[in-house]
């Protein structure tokens, strides 16, 4: 009886509001236990009581939804708590971001205090349109395509069957939350980092006592790399957000996931073999960033290579 129970609380606390969320599935759990104790009395229910009274009960969506309030919008109920913390990560990275540009810029850039002051305040309300609206979009996209048994799990009076209630996570399957949200955050970094502020980013040095502000990248060049960046990015970051809403890990993800690591090593080492892309060309600079890029490189290749074998021996770990 009490592993169908937690089932059916575990599925609907995912769908709760983040606050009050421990208080209201303690209020729920008691309330079932009080109906399960007043209609069957002292005798302890048989699986297939338990199961009928949970399907009487309702589905764990329609339960949520009760907590909620209907609601009818482009984000539906089950996303929108996800959502929400999404919009909350990618506004507070861009933010973030924000800042750490601006105060370079004033600090070791050309730019005075209050015209730097002046250009975040303008280049915030533009960031966080863009935040808003990008994340917006995925799960709006989301929402309309992805399969709503597996992530939206719409209330279905018809079809509510408790048997179909997914077993809790095991230690296996378990996904850690925070993972997901750091990919997240650095993803939407990146995509509004290059496609907005690519010419900000610049090298900092001496020459001959003057200080020098070089672009990093060559604008024109990396213009031509910017479709495959932003596809590969904005398809990882669709898969975060699923893995993020689903809150467990399966063969199949783990798979895909291996997929994205390799993509992104093919992608990146495609790219920076381009010595076009980098503005800085000769000099000792030159050098040590070319040391540094190889270095790098290894060190990547080398994470890659770990994080393969650590995913390919937690699929097949019994």
């Amino acid at each position: 009886m009490k592993n169908w129970i937690e089932r059916y609380l575990y599925q609907i606390e995912k769908k709760l509001p983040q606050k009050n969320r421990a208080d209201l599935v303690e209020e729920l759990k008691s309330n079932l236990y009080d109906e399960i104790e007043g209609k069957y009395g002292t005798h302890e229910p048989t699986e297939k009581e338990i199961l009928q009274f949970l399907q009487e009960n309702g589905s764990p969506s329609e339960i949520a939804s009760s907590y909620r309030g209907s609601q009818q919008a482009l984000i539906g109920g089950t996303l929108y708590p996800i959502y929400l913390l999404v919009i909350k990560i990618t506004l507070l990275a861009s933010m973030i971001g924000l800042f750490v540009a601006t105060s370079i810029a004033i600090g070791f850039g050309n730019q005075t205090f209050w015209t730097g002051i002046g250009s975040l305040l303008s280049t915030m309300f533009q960031t966080a349109i863009t935040a808003v609206g990008m994340v917006t979009i995925i799960f709006a996209l989301i929402e309309r395509f992805v399969d709503p048994d597996e992530l939206k799990q719409k209330p279905q009076e018809d079809s509510w069957n408790p048997k179909n209630l997914a077993a809790l996570p095991t230690k296996k399957t378990m996904l850690k939350r925070w993972e997901s949200i750091v990919a997240i955050v650095f993803l939407t970094l990146l995509l509004i980092g290059f496609n907005f502020f690519s010419d900000s980013m610049v090298w900092l040095y001496s020459a001959n006592q003057a200080r020098v502000v070089l672009p990093i990248f060559n604008q024109e060049i990396l213009t031509q790399y910017l479709p495959w960046l932003n596809t590969f990015w904005i398809a990882a970051l669709v898969f975060h957000v699923i893995l993020l809403i689903r809150n467990r890990w399966n063969t199949g993800f783990r798979l895909v996931k291996i997929g994205f690591d390799w993509a992104g090593l093919v992608l990146f080492l495609w790219i920076i073999s381009n010595p076009t892309l980098f503005t800085l060309q000769e000099g000792p600079l030159h050098d040590l960033f070319a040391s540094m890029a190889r270095i790098g490189i290894a060190f990547i290749i080398g994470i890659t290579l770990l994080e393969t074998g650590s995913t390919l021996y937690k699929i097949l770990k019994p």
